[in-house]
């Protein structure tokens, strides 16, 4: 099996790890430029520390996230494949992984996952002290269907829940204490969309949404009841066919004060996404945003209500530049597409505050501009990056097993 760099980086963006710690760094846009950030970038590496190596070999696609206030690490691959490259990829997929404790800063090794674990396969979600992963590999082949894995961090024990309902799926939801299993594209046929109840083990099918038939299918769960979604028509694909980006809300109902049934979920048509629909689907306090890639605009929340969208603000910059990331009171979720090295070496990157309605900029990492394949995942406020591998200093090349935080300044 071989995998391009292009596809190493298109099944990167799958990665969005969801998940205060004070520090100095990037500038906070003031409130009377009106959510704008304005002035020149804030110098490389400000707001930037190396936190304590984990017990763990140098790997790249790491699965990374955010438990209950501590950081896991678990699986990857021992995979160099020099930028632009064609490379055989390794069969086997890691096991073994750690949890940060960020207040002491100590790593403990945690038990070995049932089955190695890729991001870029999978993407992690976590419900209280539990995270839920799809594990794509059994005994180091690939598998036709994915099995849902559970780690609890309380026990350090893995629980192997079994197959999930249907091959084809790779994006997990946490909503409420469950979890929705989704389908991110319809060009092999429709599929249903489940939740899945650890409490009693049972999977739901979700009614049929009321959009044509898409791919780039983007969900959100915007609350234990709501979730989002939007998607491009498959006809978007054809010469001068319908490419606007349209949107839907589903409701889940039930007992008043209860977490709502899937069984008696209604969807609602929205407002399609305004201009050209931009890439990238985020929950926050806010509603849905759908992250507008700076062009033209940083993009636009969805009122999941109302059913319609605002703009954000103009953040005021010239030159190139990109959304990240989306910070409130004390969480943050972050879309790092392959390294942030690279990505700030190329272009201004922002993070969204949403209580402040204006941006902060995150700067280069010390260290790092040339590292890839890395894993990224929200910290509290904070956005982590681990592994990867580099080029610059050796033909070679090499493994990365540094561990960087970028802190947003205090109030």
């Amino acid at each position: 099996m071989t995998r391009s760099r292009s596809v190493l980086l298109a099944a990167l963006l799958l990665m969005c790890a969801a998940p205060a710690l004070a520090g100095c760094g990037a500038r906070t846009a003031t409130t009377s430029e009106a959510g704008a950030l304005a002035g020149a970038g804030t110098a490389p590496g400000a707001g930037w520390e190396r936190l304590p190596d984990p017990p763990l070999a140098p790997r790249t696609h790491a699965v990374m996230t955010e438990v209950a206030g501590d950081l896991l690490i678990v699986g990857g691959w021992e995979f160099l494949c020099p930028p632009g490259a064609d490379c055989a990829t390794p069969a086997a997929r890691l096991t073994d992984g750690a949890i940060l404790d960020p207040g002491s800063g100590t790593w403990r090794p945690i038990a070995a996952a049932p089955y190695g674990l890729l991001a870029g396969e999978t993407n992690a979600v976590t419900v209280g002290t539990t995270m839920y992963a799809l594990a794509e590999c059994t005994d180091g082949d690939r598998c036709r269907q994915s099995r849902l894995v559970a780690y609890d961090t309380v026990a350090d024990a893995w629980d192997d829940l079994g197959p999930v309902p249907a091959p084809g799926y790779r994006a997990l939801l946490a909503v409420g204490e469950r979890l929705a299993l989704v389908s991110g594209s319809d060009e092999r046929g429709v599929r249903p969309d489940r939740v899945f109840d650890p409490a009693t083990g049972t999977w739901t099918d979700l009614p049929a949404d009321p959009l044509p038939p898409s791919f780039d299918r983007q969900w959100v769960a915007l609350d234990d009841r709501t979730l989002a979604l939007t998607a491009t028509p498959l006809t978007a694909v054809e010469d001068g066919g319908d490419d606007t980006v349209h949107a839907a809300v589903l409701t889940l109902l039930g007992d008043a004060g209860g977490p709502g049934d899937p069984a008696e979920a209604v969807w609602r048509r929205v407002d399609d996404v305004p201009g050209d629909g931009g890439y990238g689907f985020t929950a926050t306090s806010a509603g849905g945003l759908r992250n507008g890639r700076m062009n033209p605009g940083p993009g636009w929340l969805l009122d999941p209500v109302a059913g319609t969208w605002r703009t954000l603000p103009d953040p005021g910059i010239g030159g190139r530049s990109d959304l990240l990331g989306v910070l409130e009171a004390t969480t943050s979720t972050w879309d790092v597409p392959n390294s942030i090295g690279w990505t700030t070496a190329d272009a201004r990157v922002l993070a969204y505050d949403v209580a402040t309605d204006s941006y902060l900029e995150v700067t280069a990492p010390p260290e790092r501009r040339e590292v890839y394949d890395e894993a990224s995942a929200g910290l509290g406020q904070s956005l982590v990056v681990y592994g990867g591998q580099r080029w610059d200093r050796s033909s070679d090349g090499e493994l990365v097993g540094e561990v960087w935080r970028w802190t947003p300044p205090s109030p």
